[in-house]
């Protein structure tokens, strides 16, 4: 039996899975990361705990674990944007703990690994993960491996460069893929055009939330709110353009689209996001590629680190996976 942990900056999702993948107990926690790093660590241990509650250690085969930020392939946390570790050997303790092995990987690449091995990226040897939400992630399987860089850094797909001119990136940045396609570019879009006197359905969620809320931008836009409308099309757009860079370098099987965004809008946005691809990309590798929608949904995280954790058993000693 495998354990999967989703580590998140709001919430810890855990399962217990079987040898063939299938959930046998889940676990949901408040991962607490505002009270510091002992107590989030405890979140983890009781999360693992209630997982492990009438089942024998001896018969779970490994660990994996997702969570945002950068990992080295030792599993030690080097940074995490909304966590409170840094240089954190997340993996050496679980393991002292638990005495079976662990294996930890950015959440997104994590995503990406279950999309390949369980969803649709099932079968397939080079595949693109691309999760569009607050900001962009990716992943990159090549030839049965996802590759992860020198340093577990590669994958960053929200930063290659579309306009150098462009709106200001929390990278420090300009014109990144991700001031220009994702969630919060969206928002800049739609907050500037009120701003300016235009009407919005949107205005009342912005208000209430402070942010953009992936249901609500759906329901103004199948409402066919011209600002939100415009807004959403605009970003498919840069996402199509950004996608067709990344395959005409990696030139993939299948690149997946996963993330807030895609799955409250993919069925709207996923033409608009083809065109531009096709428009693109180089005509063979256009040809030759697919685009498609996650299929793991909420799940992707523990799935992914289903995922993780299997194909690394599968390859002792550890290898390219531990990031």
């Amino acid at each position: 039996m495998f354990i999967g942990l989703d580590i998140g900056g709001t919430k810890i999702l855990g399962a217990l899975f079987d040898e063939n993948g299938v959930s046998k107990k889940k676990e949901k926690r408040k991962t607490k990361a505002s009270e510091g790093l002992e107590v989030v660590q405890k979140e983890i241990f009781k999360t693992i705990d209630n997982l492990l509650a009438g089942i024998k250690i001896k018969e779970i085969e490994a660990i994996g674990i997702g969570i945002p930020g950068l990992v080295d392939r030792e599993g030690t946390i080097t940074f995490s944007p909304n966590l409170p570790f840094r240089n954190y050997e997340l993996a050496k303790i679980l393991e002292k703990r638990y005495k079976v092995p662990v294996f930890i990987g950015n959440d997104v690449n994590v995503a990406t690994v279950g999309e390949w091995m369980f969803g649709s990226g099932k079968g397939k040897k080079n595949v693109l993960g691309v999760f569009v939400g607050t900001g962009i992630g990716g992943g990159i399987i090549i030839e049965n491996e996802l590759y992860i860089g020198k340093n577990g850094a590669a994958g960053e797909i929200g930063h290659i460069n579309l306009d150098p001119n462009g709106p200001f990136c929390g990278c420090g940045s300009r014109g990144c893929l991700e001031s220009l396609a994702s969630k919060t570019a969206i928002q800049k879009e739609i907050e500037t055009r009120i701003y300016r006197g235009e009407e919005s359905l949107i205005l009342k969620s912005l208000k209430e939330n402070g942010i953009l809320k992936s249901g609500p931008l759906r329901d103004a836009y199948l409402k066919k709110d011209v600002v939100v409308v415009e807004a959403v099309s605009k970003a498919a757009e840069n996402l199509g353009r950004g996608l067709a860079s990344l395959a005409n370098i990696f030139n993939p099987e299948v690149i997946v689209l996963g993330g807030g965004v895609m799955v409250e809008l993919g069925k709207e946005l996923l033409p608009i996001v083809t065109r531009e691809f096709d428009r693109f990309a180089m005509i063979d590798i256009a040809k030759n590629t697919e685009i498609k929608m996650a299929k793991l949904g909420d799940d992707a995280g523990i799935i992914g680190a289903l995922a993780l954790a299997k194909e690394e058993m599968a390859k002792k000693p550890k290898s390219k996976l531990g990031e």
